[in-house]
Protein backbone atom coordinates (compact mmCIF):
# COMPACT_ATOMS: atom_id res chain seq x y z
CA UNK A 1 0.00 0.00 0.00
CA UNK A 2 1.36 3.50 -0.98
CA UNK A 3 1.88 5.59 2.47
CA UNK A 4 0.37 9.21 2.88
CA UNK A 5 3.72 10.95 2.11
CA UNK A 6 4.02 9.01 -0.91
CA UNK A 7 0.41 10.46 -2.44
CA UNK A 8 1.75 14.19 -1.36
CA UNK A 9 4.94 13.99 -3.04
CA UNK A 10 3.29 12.66 -6.53
CA UNK A 11 0.42 15.48 -6.12
CA UNK A 12 3.17 18.26 -5.47
CA UNK A 13 5.22 17.26 -8.84
CA UNK A 14 1.81 16.79 -10.40
CA UNK A 15 0.85 19.89 -9.90
CA UNK A 16 5.09 21.44 -10.37
CA UNK A 17 4.67 20.16 -13.73
CA UNK A 18 1.07 21.48 -15.19
CA UNK A 19 2.65 24.93 -13.57
CA UNK A 20 5.07 24.61 -15.87
CA UNK A 21 3.49 23.61 -19.10
CA UNK A 22 1.08 26.60 -18.44
CA UNK A 23 3.74 28.85 -18.15
CA UNK A 24 5.28 27.50 -21.01
CA UNK A 25 2.41 27.88 -22.96
CA UNK A 26 0.87 31.62 -21.56
CA UNK A 27 4.01 33.51 -20.93
CA UNK A 28 3.47 36.40 -18.52
CA UNK A 29 5.42 40.14 -17.63
CA UNK A 30 8.51 40.53 -19.06
CA UNK A 31 9.37 37.20 -20.95
CA UNK A 32 7.30 38.35 -23.81
CA UNK A 33 8.64 38.01 -27.62
CA UNK A 34 12.07 37.13 -28.67
CA UNK A 35 14.98 38.57 -26.68
CA UNK A 36 17.03 40.97 -28.83
CA UNK A 37 20.84 42.23 -28.46
CA UNK A 38 21.86 45.98 -28.91
CA UNK A 39 24.53 45.84 -31.24
CA UNK A 40 27.33 47.85 -29.55
CA UNK A 41 28.36 50.74 -31.90
CA UNK A 42 31.66 50.31 -33.50
CA UNK A 43 35.05 52.35 -33.23
CA UNK A 44 35.84 52.84 -36.26
CA UNK A 45 32.70 53.18 -38.84
CA UNK A 46 32.35 54.31 -43.07
CA UNK A 47 35.36 52.30 -43.73
CA UNK A 48 35.74 49.26 -46.33
CA UNK A 49 38.13 47.20 -44.28
CA UNK A 50 38.84 45.68 -48.00
CA UNK A 51 40.26 48.72 -48.89
CA UNK A 52 42.60 48.95 -46.07
CA UNK A 53 46.00 48.86 -47.94
CA UNK A 54 48.83 50.11 -45.43
CA UNK A 55 49.03 49.14 -41.27
CA UNK A 56 51.33 51.00 -38.69
CA UNK A 57 51.11 49.83 -35.37
CA UNK A 58 53.48 51.77 -33.10
CA UNK A 59 54.28 50.99 -29.69
CA UNK A 60 56.47 51.92 -26.80
CA UNK A 61 59.05 49.17 -27.96
CA UNK A 62 58.90 48.90 -31.28
CA UNK A 63 56.70 49.98 -34.69
CA UNK A 64 55.15 47.31 -37.49
CA UNK A 65 54.57 48.12 -40.73
CA UNK A 66 52.34 46.11 -43.07
CA UNK A 67 52.06 46.74 -46.80
CA UNK A 68 49.21 45.16 -49.56
CA UNK A 69 51.05 45.10 -52.84
CA UNK A 70 48.97 42.70 -55.32
CA UNK A 71 46.55 41.08 -52.41
CA UNK A 72 49.27 39.99 -50.30
CA UNK A 73 50.26 41.66 -47.06
CA UNK A 74 54.31 42.39 -46.19
CA UNK A 75 55.66 43.35 -42.70
CA UNK A 76 57.77 46.40 -43.71
CA UNK A 77 61.35 46.59 -42.15
CA UNK A 78 65.20 46.04 -42.70
CA UNK A 79 64.17 42.93 -44.74
CA UNK A 80 60.55 42.84 -46.87
CA UNK A 81 58.64 39.63 -45.53
CA UNK A 82 55.62 37.99 -46.02
CA UNK A 83 53.15 38.67 -43.29
CA UNK A 84 50.97 36.00 -42.28
CA UNK A 85 47.47 36.08 -44.08
CA UNK A 86 45.70 34.60 -41.18
CA UNK A 87 47.25 36.94 -38.35
CA UNK A 88 46.73 40.25 -40.78
CA UNK A 89 43.16 38.94 -41.51
CA UNK A 90 42.89 38.33 -37.51
CA UNK A 91 44.22 41.95 -36.88
CA UNK A 92 41.76 43.67 -39.37
CA UNK A 93 39.34 41.77 -38.27
CA UNK A 94 39.52 43.07 -34.86
CA UNK A 95 39.78 46.76 -36.08
CA UNK A 96 36.56 46.24 -37.92
CA UNK A 97 34.67 44.99 -35.03
CA UNK A 98 36.14 46.84 -32.54
CA UNK A 99 32.93 48.08 -30.48
CA UNK A 100 33.01 50.45 -27.82
CA UNK A 101 31.76 49.74 -24.19
CA UNK A 102 30.85 53.43 -23.36
CA UNK A 103 31.78 56.35 -24.63
CA UNK A 104 33.53 59.05 -22.02
CA UNK A 105 33.23 62.69 -21.85
CA UNK A 106 36.10 64.10 -24.25
CA UNK A 107 36.54 66.90 -21.88
CA UNK A 108 37.94 63.91 -19.53
CA UNK A 109 41.92 64.66 -19.57
CA UNK A 110 43.73 62.06 -21.64
CA UNK A 111 46.72 61.52 -19.13
CA UNK A 112 44.17 59.71 -16.78
CA UNK A 113 43.46 57.69 -19.34
CA UNK A 114 46.87 56.78 -21.26
CA UNK A 115 45.80 58.36 -24.15
CA UNK A 116 48.34 61.54 -24.12
CA UNK A 117 51.05 58.94 -24.22
CA UNK A 118 49.21 55.88 -25.84
CA UNK A 119 50.56 52.41 -25.19
CA UNK A 120 49.86 51.47 -28.92
CA UNK A 121 48.64 53.21 -31.95
CA UNK A 122 47.19 51.82 -35.09
CA UNK A 123 47.12 53.32 -38.25
CA UNK A 124 44.82 52.02 -40.92
CA UNK A 125 45.32 53.75 -44.84
CA UNK A 126 42.55 53.07 -47.27
CA UNK A 127 43.41 52.75 -51.22
CA UNK A 128 41.93 56.76 -51.20
CA UNK A 129 44.73 57.61 -48.60
CA UNK A 130 42.38 58.38 -45.50
CA UNK A 131 43.63 56.97 -42.48
CA UNK A 132 42.05 55.84 -39.53
CA UNK A 133 44.11 56.11 -35.92
CA UNK A 134 42.72 54.31 -33.46
CA UNK A 135 44.81 55.17 -30.15
CA UNK A 136 45.02 52.38 -27.33
CA UNK A 137 45.37 53.95 -23.76
CA UNK A 138 45.82 52.45 -20.38
CA UNK A 139 43.70 49.54 -18.77
CA UNK A 140 40.83 50.61 -16.85
CA UNK A 141 40.52 50.47 -12.89
CA UNK A 142 38.31 47.75 -12.71
CA UNK A 143 40.23 45.52 -15.34
CA UNK A 144 37.10 45.49 -17.82
CA UNK A 145 38.64 46.92 -20.88
CA UNK A 146 41.12 49.89 -22.49
CA UNK A 147 40.34 52.98 -23.28
CA UNK A 148 40.88 54.15 -26.99
CA UNK A 149 40.70 56.87 -29.13
CA UNK A 150 39.44 57.01 -32.71
CA UNK A 151 41.42 60.39 -34.44
CA UNK A 152 41.61 62.11 -31.66
CA UNK A 153 37.92 62.10 -30.60
CA UNK A 154 35.98 61.19 -27.63
CA UNK A 155 37.60 58.59 -25.67
CA UNK A 156 36.10 55.35 -25.47
CA UNK A 157 36.12 52.11 -23.98
CA UNK A 158 36.53 48.96 -25.55
CA UNK A 159 36.75 45.33 -24.30
CA UNK A 160 39.55 43.78 -22.68
CA UNK A 161 39.85 41.35 -25.33
CA UNK A 162 39.95 43.44 -27.99
CA UNK A 163 42.87 45.25 -26.25
CA UNK A 164 44.72 42.74 -25.39
CA UNK A 165 44.73 40.97 -28.87
CA UNK A 166 45.80 44.28 -30.57
CA UNK A 167 48.80 44.19 -28.06
CA UNK A 168 50.27 41.01 -29.52
CA UNK A 169 50.30 42.61 -33.20
CA UNK A 170 53.19 45.23 -31.78
CA UNK A 171 55.89 42.02 -32.07
CA UNK A 172 56.77 42.25 -36.23
CA UNK A 173 57.63 38.30 -35.47
CA UNK A 174 54.10 37.74 -34.21
CA UNK A 175 53.34 38.32 -37.94
CA UNK A 176 55.43 36.91 -39.53
CA UNK A 177 54.48 32.86 -40.41
CA UNK A 178 55.99 30.04 -38.78
CA UNK A 179 58.24 27.74 -41.18
CA UNK A 180 57.64 23.90 -39.88
CA UNK A 181 60.76 21.89 -41.04
CA UNK A 182 60.32 18.65 -41.42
Amino acid sequence: MIKKSTWIIIIVFLVLVVAMLLIEKYPVGPFLGDSTSTPQPVIIESIDFTQVTKIQITSDSSTVELEKTDGTWFVIGENVTKASPEKVDELIYIMEYLDSKASLDPNTPMDTLGLSNPNQVINLETGNGAIYSVSIGSETPTGSGYYAQLNGGTPQIISIYAGTSLARFSDPNFLIPEIIEP
